[in-house]
């Protein structure tokens, strides 16, 4: 999850922000499998993973869970960014 004072920024800036805490911060999610992980470098980008992050939180099944965590799995395998 980002750091307290990003949180504050985005949650004035991009509306809806806070409802991705809706659910608990986990260890991989939509936006970290479709490359949108480490430090947001614009507000487009935290608008995207934050897209992703309400996808996830409104479309949350166990289907769901086990393709995000399929994709976890396998992306270190083909992404020189993963680490």
């Amino acid at each position: 999850p980002p750091a307290i004072a990003h949180d504050r920024l985005y949650a004035r800036l991009l509306p809806g922000y806070a409802t991705r805490y809706r659910v608990r911060p986990g260890i991989t999610g939509l936006a970290q499998v479709d490359g949108l992980r480490g430090e947001p470098v614009s507000l487009a980008v935290m608008a995207a993973r934050l897209r992703l992050d309400l996808a996830y939180v409104d479309g949350w099944s166990l289907g769901l869970d086990l393709r995000v965590l399929l994709r976890t799995l396998c992306l270190p395998l083909g992404d020189p960014r993963a680490y």
